[in-house]
């Protein structure tokens, strides 16, 4: 069973392939897709057999080759596409050339906001796509990346405030440890095609989030209006 990883010089990618080599996957059953398959992140795993292809969303025509001879794929989104590119159409599109090249079964990773959130809404297309592809599907929603709570953190220690207007909001967040968990655990498990899993993990607010770093940073911090 050939398993394409999409984005893999990203930390999250490379989390799943490393989950996947510990459940028993062999490297050379990895297909492993980056716009920098150079880098070394990525590199290290051609050593031990995995296939490295070039493959970039925004370079449609890369990626029948890219994906030729997978059947199963983790559908990583676009990081930071930039401002000119139509997310919600590149995604589509993505969906349609994996289906074309032979791809049966997608795990795509959502936000739990899709179908609810404006800014989720090219997940919510892309989800959308993948019941209308044909191919067999997961969806995993997750929470917000936990390890951005302490690039915030020293900001709102710094500038002692936090500007909200939802102070009161719980916001959910998960690591990217149990993200790849999942991820792996779904593109291997049966039974799992046409399901949307939430991946979910600590909800905080913001008024709580203040308190907490206030305490930590020995100092106050206060909620303002955003």
């Amino acid at each position: 069973m050939k398993i394409v990883i999409t984005g893999a010089s990203g930390r999250t990618s490379r989390k799943i392939i490393d989950n996947l080599l510990a459940r028993g996957v062999p490297a050379r059953d990895l297909i492993l897709i980056s716009r920098s398959p150079e880098r070394d992140e990525v590199a290290a795993y051609g050593a031990m057999g995995a296939t490295l292809r070039y493959g970039d969303f925004t370079d449609l025509a890369s990626l029948p080759q890219a994906f030729a001879g997978g059947e199963r794929m983790y559908f990583m989104p676009l990081n930071h596409p930039p401002d000119a590119v139509d997310e919600s159409a590149v995604k589509r599109a993505v969906v349609d050339l994996a289906k074309q090249a032979g791809i049966t079964y997608c795990v795509y990773q959502s936000m739990i906001g899709a179908g609810i959130a404006e800014s989720c809404d090219d997940d919510f297309q892309t989800e959308n796509a993948l019941r209308e592809s044909g191919m067999d599907w997961t969806i995993l929603r997750t929470g917000i990346f936990a390890e951005s709570l302490g690039r915030e953190a020293k900001r709102y220690i710094r500038e002692g405030k936090i500007a909200t207007d939802t102070p009161d909001v719980k916001r959910n967040y998960i690591t990217r440890d149990d993200i790849a968990a999942a991820g792996a655990a779904a593109l291997l498990g049966q039974g799992q095609s046409g399901k949307s899993d939430h991946i979910l993990g600590s909800a905080i607010t913001l008024r709580e989030r203040a308190a907490e770093l206030s305490k930590i940073g020995g100092k106050p911090v206060e909620i303002v209006k955003a």
